[in-house]
């Protein structure tokens, strides 16, 4: 690990999960002055490495001088645990502590400051929609598929420098038939938390996407007739980590201009490259869990725990927006529920 600056970092001191409160206790080192940069209360992103794996997380800090406590989502938490976990017995015992965080320091992301994604989508005055999206997955079983999406499914919504402040999040139908059942289904990838930055000029920057889910809801007719409406808020959901199922929070690159799937060169502004990998496919009750296999006819692997996947994403120049018409946009297509 290269030198970090003093005020950027501090010793793993403990770490307690448990379930209900998910904390990472942290002893400054010698002339330290991480705690005076952080405020008591707010979201930072933090970054440790654990055995071989570098780990980035989000936490809010609780100052209880001379220690700071991070509480973490519950999500990270539970993948510290996994990494940890030497047993399987989802504790952290003081020999895997010990082993797993032997002189591991936690350093401060500066540049990482999300927020929740439509929480700020009035403010919003440039536009940047997507020329193309493309969609890959690759199960554990090798059967490797894609999903084209057209223009306009993506929408990236930034202050006129360029700050990520929204993201619109890809939408298409998956409609089948099993067990007797028919299924019209919305799926949609929804992202809980952005930042980032977009240059206006050059099309160059990282957009920072956390809390990332699969989501699948409509409408299921029964054998018998029967029908029931799943709304967004009741749908099926699938996680989605970074590539080693380490974090929640991804980074889409930025990559060499280019065109993908259906897209027209001429019409990108700049291109972005993110992957990762799904989650948990269980869910807690029979229609959620119909809709996860109903997609997995359809497309066989992709609704399944531990499939890699990426995207390929296009923008087209970036566009003036009111912060009014923005919302119009993201209220339109159910973003916010």
């Amino acid at each position: 690990m290269p030198a970090l600056p003093f005020d950027s970092y501090a010793y793993v001191q403990s770490i307690e999960i448990d379930g209900k409160e998910n904390v990472i206790t942290l002893r400054p080192v010698f002339q330290s002055n991480l705690f005076n940069s952080l405020d008591e209360g707010d979201h930072y992103a933090f970054q440790t490495t654990i055995g071989d794996k570098t780990f980035t997380f989000e936490a809010v800090v609780n100052d209880q001088w001379p220690n700071i406590t991070l509480e973490l989502e519950n999500d990270d938490a539970a993948a510290i645990v996994k990494m940890l976990d030497q047993n399987e017995d989802n504790k952290i015992s003081n020999r895997e502590f010990k082993k797993g965080m032997k002189n591991a320091v936690v350093s401060y992301e500066e540049d990482i400051r999300l927020h929740q994604n439509h929480s700020l989508d009035s403010e919003v005055k440039l536009m940047l929609e997507a020329e193309d999206v493309v969609f890959e997955y690759d199960p554990i079983d090798n059967k490797t598929g894609e999903l084209l999406f057209g223009q306009s499914i993506i929408s990236v919504g930034a202050d006129k420098q360029g700050n990520i402040l929204s993201f619109i999040c890809p939408q298409r139908s998956f409609n089948t038939s099993l067990q007797g059942y028919t299924l019209t289904l919305t799926g949609e990838v929804e992202v809980g938390q952005v930042g980032g930055a977009i240059d206006p000029i050059t099309g160059e920057g990282n957009i920072y996407v956390d809390e990332l889910k699969w989501l699948f809801w409509g409408n299921i007719t029964t054998p018998n007739g029967g029908s029931h409406g799943i709304t967004k808020d009741e749908a099926a959901f699938i996680p989605i980590r970074d590539s080693d199922n380490n974090s929640g929070l991804l980074t889409l690159a930025s990559i060499e201009k280019s065109a993908h799937g259906s897209g027209n060169i001429e019409n990108v502004f700049s291109s972005y490259f993110v992957s990762g990998q799904q989650g948990s496919t269980t869910q807690d009750n029979f229609l959620n869990t119909l809709m996860i296999e109903g997609v997995n006819l359809l497309y066989p692997g992709l609704a399944t725990e531990g499939t890699a996947i990426q995207w390929n994403i296009d923008l087209q120049d970036p566009t003036p927006i009111s912060g009014i018409d923005y919302e119009d946009i993201a209220h339109s297509l159910h973003m916010v529920h």
